[in-house]
């Protein structure tokens, strides 16, 4: 699956069926773009549902429509009837049940073929979805349910070498939930054990450029490579974090190094000078270091302070397990809110979908706890492995000093969290 752009992945009980991924036209592309029919096969992915059904718990432009809906899915072959039920509101009337047949995805050719607005359609449809699952994950209070759940995702350049390593990575995990599901489904079978109803959600696009719609801003210093070991913070910090000015400032921070000042223009929030002081406080907690003083600026005389990440902050497997749930709670949400205002922005400024093999994928999946446990981990060695291709990538474009290489400023996110049973 090297190279592919995914519309959906979206398993639960589907039919098993040694097809071939089903590689769909432009004409249908335009089809399932409509956030409507997109959202049927989301749901249908996993457990059939009558049009009725669908409409009752999700709404939509009303019944008749749904209805049509559904039977185009049919005539286009993602959809079967799984069984009929007669009788209901209308006596005697047959009320067909529906059920997925196969999942969908583009290939890069046929993805690059479509004009831009409609990927950007199919891209909107597919993010609405995820955001709608982690919604009602968390009002479920299910996300964070689970402690060894997976939320991560960093800002950082990388050469056209390293992001196609990166997706091509994605590509191999998301064909691994399939093996993992299977693998599950037999074991479940066996022991009776309750299954884990989660979703996992995989995403490598391009972020705008820093600062691209404001006035130039001074030179950077590259941030200072470190081979210490990730800084795990404990209870105390993590309710600091969950400030989403100072988790914003972390994340951008990752990036490259920004005084208080370039932060404010760039990103606005609070005033200056409670910016000001969440920079202070995390240098005082051991996030940031100052890189280099600057002098003048707009008041002659002052020295104003460029800050760079130090160590990333994230949470081992025992801290994290000993926070109150609230507390984890709290800072699931700051993360997810920087996040999804990255995804908001990378959408507005076009640079979303600006690489073809850009990744966005999620995945409803039914998995026992040795399987849920194996998916968790595999994010966490790709997380690892993303600052070792931030450094590869680094080396080489030093090594090509000159040559103007090329750079992608990258935004990847990992998740994998308890769903809500349907």
């Amino acid at each position: 699956m090297n190279g592919y752009s995914k519309l959906v992945e979206n398993s639960g009980a589907v039919k098993n069926t040694d097809a071939p991924p089903f590689l769909i036209s432009a004409k249908l592309a335009k089809a399932l773009a409509n956030p409507w029919r997109n959202r049927i096969l989301i749901e249908l992915h996993l457990r059939p549902m009558s049009p009725t059904q669908f409409a009752d718990q999700f709404g939509g432009p009303g019944l008749k429509v749904i209805s049509r809906y559904f039977r185009q899915l049919k005539e286009w072959g993602y959809l079967e009837v799984a069984e009929e039920l007669r009788g209901g509101r209308r006596r005697g009337a047959v009320e067909k049940v529906y059920r997925a047949i196969q999942r969908v995805h583009f290939d890069t050719k046929t993805w690059e073929g479509l004009p831009r607005y409609l990927r950007d359609e199919c891209s909107g449809a597919i993010l609405e979805s995820l955001l709608l699952r982690i919604a009602q994950a968390v009002e479920a209070e299910t996300f964070d349910a689970e402690p060894d759940r997976h939320l991560s995702w960093r800002a950082l350049p990388l050469d056209r070498q390293a992001w196609t390593q990166y997706v091509t990575r994605l590509d191999e995990v998301l064909e691994s939930i399939n093996e993992l599901e299977a693998e599950s489904a037999m074991r479940i079978a066996a022991t009776g054990e309750a299954p884990i109803f989660a979703t996992v959600a995989l995403l490598a696009f391009r972020s705008p450029e820093p600062g691209a719609n404001e006035s130039p801003r001074p030179s950077r210093t590259p941030a200072k490579t470190t081979g210490a070991p990730a800084f795990l913070i404990s209870a105390k910090m993590a309710k600091a974090l969950a400030n989403p000015w100072r988790n914003r400032i972390l994340i951008e921070l990752h990036a490259r190094p920004m005084s208080p000042t370039q932060f404010a223009d760039e990103f606005g929030g609070p005033e200056l000078t409670t910016i000001a002081r969440y920079f202070r406080q995390l240098k005082e907690w051991g996030y940031l270091e100052v890189a280099e003083e600057l002098r003048g600026g707009r008041r002659r005389g002052a020295v104003e302070k460029v800050y760079r990440a130090v160590p990333r902050a994230h949470f081992d497997s025992a801290t994290w397990e000993g926070l109150p749930q609230h507390l984890r709670n709290e800072y699931s949400g700051a993360v997810l809110d920087a996040l999804v205002l990255r995804i908001t922005e990378a959408v507005k400024a076009k640079t979303f979908d600006a690489e073809s093999s850009r990744h966005l994928a999620w995945k409803a999946v039914s998995l026992d706890r040795r399987a849920w446990t194996e998916q968790v981990t595999r994010l966490d060695e790709v997380l690892a492995w993303v600052g070792e291709l931030k450094a590869e990538s680094a080396a080489r474009t030093a090594a090509t000093k000159g040559q103007d290489p090329e750079q992608i400023p990258a935004t990847v996110a990992l998740m994998a969290f308890r769903s809500p049973v349907a």
